[in-house]
C-alpha cells in the first residue's frame, strides 16, 4: 500500500504528528492482518485454552476479504457467566476492530462446556445477501 517500509513510515510520522494516530492505524493494519488482529489481542485478555479464529470471509459476497469471522474462545475466564457477559468480554477487547468487521460469530466456552461438547460448535450460516 504504501512505497515506503514500516520503518521509514515511523519515521515520517515522528515528523508530521497531525498524521500520527491514522498512520499508526494503517501500520497496525498492514503488519498485521485482521484475523492475527483478533488472535493476538484474544490471547493476550483472555488468555484461553483453545482459540479459533476462523476467516470465513470467502463465504459471503462482496469484495470485502477480511469481513467475516467465526472466534471459538475457550477459557477459565468465562467460568459463571453468562453468555452476553461473555460476548461483552469479546466485543470490548475487539472494540476498535469491530468497525471494520461486519459479522462476527461467537462460540464462548468454559473449559468443562468444551469438553461435554466435544469441541463441536455450529456451522456458520450461509450468507443472505447474495453469497456464494
Amino acid at each position: 500500500m504504501y512505497p515506503l517500509s514500516k520503518y521509514q513510515l515511523l519515521a515520517s510520522a515522528k515528523k508530521t504528528p497531525i498524521l500520527l494516530t491514522r498512520l499508526f492505524y494503517d501500520i497496525e493494519n498492514q503488519i498485521m492482518s485482521m484475523q492475527e488482529t483478533i488472535e493476538t489481542k484474544l490471547t493476550d485478555a483472555l488468555k484461553p485454552d483453545v482459540l479459533e479464529v476462523i476467516n470465513e470471509s470467502d463465504m459471503h459476497s462482496g469484495p470485502a476479504t477480511e469481513s467475516h469471522f467465526k472466534v471459538v474462545a475457550v477459557t477459565k475466564a468465562f467460568e459463571g457467566k453468562m453468555l452476553i457477559a461473555r460476548h461483552r468480554m469479546i466485543n470490548d477487547v475487539l472494540a476498535k476492530e469491530l468497525h471494520n468487521i461486519h459479522a462476527l460469530s461467537l462460540h464462548t466456552m468454559t473449559p468443562d462446556e468444551y469438553f461435554e461438547k466435544a469441541g463441536k460448535v455450529a456451522n456458520s450460516p450461509q450468507c443472505e445477501g447474495g453469497g456464494k
